[in-house]
């Protein structure tokens, strides 16, 4: 079950048209990934809003990225039984794009986060089973609760005791085996072990194992804290909406990631998407990212790059293949499109530097002064700028003695 296209009608920033998301039939045990990437402004989070909005079943008003209050239609099945969610707007009755998902029979949870979401301390009620988020809660991005997750947390962690305790044959380790796929990812991630302590005294609250050190929720790093909301979130709620089965986490669900890098080190953010690929085998990923190192990050998925023209107007790739062993030098190059290299001050003198230099290339005497003042100027920042600037002016001599050398009697 899955989202199949999004097909533009009149919604901006994006140019009409429509993108397909194909099926990696490689991926094996891991789940289904779709990276969006581009500059600032071109929309990536409002594409985002409009998938999520889409897996609602009833009609929704996804306000939060939207804020003409366009209305998602629910699905409707068409006459080739393919079926379709749309946008629309209800000043006008105009549908802005629609959504593709050929599999209407089953419902599937849906689950949007931003990066930027923490966890908060909040009081823990030990037996109190915080129950399933309303659908509309769950695709929004900034409304769940922190303190409803670390009521969640517990919940998970006094379940898993207490079925070690009461031995029920039919169950025995279900809630369990979730709490340690949780634990053991985040270990995984983080390079340090890493446990929930679920304490009752003097009052109940959540503690963490990390590494050496223990940690209340106000004491969490913001990245591993980032990465414990949404995780655990979505676990918790899988694992109370399919009881019966074995292994909840491989259930299939709709995952909507805005920027999960938020907060993050270079060295997590090539983890975080491999990680949630394998916690969760059977979903489907879209996700919107900034990060090199993220898109490096994918071996089986697609990424799709925002492209805006002069006028603002944003057209959306088509699927780019994932490529094993691609590193994050060339997802900065080839996929997100950036040329240069260093800081500004040091981006203005090379970008000096090759100007006066094809200048004296072409006989100007006073360019080809600057050209070496230059050169010593930008070599004195950095050994690496010094070995740059070295290989360019042994090619600029060399080209100077081959072209100014005095012609054979």
């Amino acid at each position: 079950m899955r989202i199949s296209e999004i097909e533009v009608l009149d919604l901006a920033p994006f140019a009409k048209g429509d993108v397909k998301f194909p099926s990696s039939p490689e991926r094996g045990n891991f789940g289904e990934v779709h990276v969006f990437t581009g500059p600032n402004g071109t929309g990536k989070s409002r594409l985002l809003s409009v998938l999520a909005a889409a897996t609602n079943w009833g009609a929704l008003t996804p306000s939060e990225r939207f804020p003409e209050g366009l209305l998602c239609n629910g699905w409707k099945q068409t006459e080739d039984k393919d079926g379709f969610s749309f946008l629309n707007d209800p000043s006008t009755g105009k549908d802005l794009c629609s959504v593709k998902r050929p599999d209407l029979n089953s419902r599937i949870l849906s689950f949007a986060f931003s990066g930027s979401l923490l966890i908060q301390k909040s009081k823990i009620e030990i037996l109190k089973n915080p129950g399933l988020p309303s659908a509309g809660e769950m695709i929004s991005f900034n409304s769940w609760i922190p303190g409803d997750i670390n009521q969640r947390i517990a919940y998970l962690k006094i379940q898993a005791a207490m079925e070690m305790m009461n031995g029920d044959s039919s169950k025995l380790g279900r809630t369990l085996k979730i709490a340690q796929r949780l634990e053991s990812t985040i270990t995984e991630v983080t390079g340090r072990r890493f446990a929930v302590i679920a304490e009752a005294y003097p009052e109940p609250k959540l503690m963490f194992q990390w590494g050496d050190a223990t940690i209340p929720i106000e004491g969490l790093p913001s990245g591993l804290n980032s990465l414990l909301s949404w995780m655990f979130a979505a676990a918790t709620v899988m694992g109370l909406a399919f009881p019966e089965s074995n292994d909840p986490l491989a259930e299939e669900a709709f995952f909507f990631l805005d920027e999960p890098e938020s907060y993050l080190h270079p060295e997590w953010q090539r983890k975080i998407l491999p990680m949630a690929q394998r916690l969760f085998p059977n979903s489907q990923f879209f996700v919107a990212t900034h990060s090199p190192f993220v898109v490096s990050s994918v071996n089986e998925g697609f990424i799709y790059k925002l492209i805006p023209d002069d006028d603002g107007v944003v057209t959306i790739s088509e699927a780019i293949p994932a490529s094993k062993g691609d590193s994050y030098v060339s997802a900065v190059s080839e996929i997100l499109g950036m040329t240069e290299w260093f800081d500004p001050e040091s981006e203005k003198l090379l970008a000096e530097f090759r100007k006066e230099r094809d200048q004296a290339m072409k006989g100007n005497a006073e360019a080809e002064s600057k050209v070496r003042r230059l050169a010593d100027t930008i070599s004195v920042r950095s050994d690496e700028l010094a070995n740059i600037i070295g290989m360019e002016m042994r090619q600029f001599e060399r080209y100077l003695a081959k072209n100014t050398a005095p012609a054979a009697s």
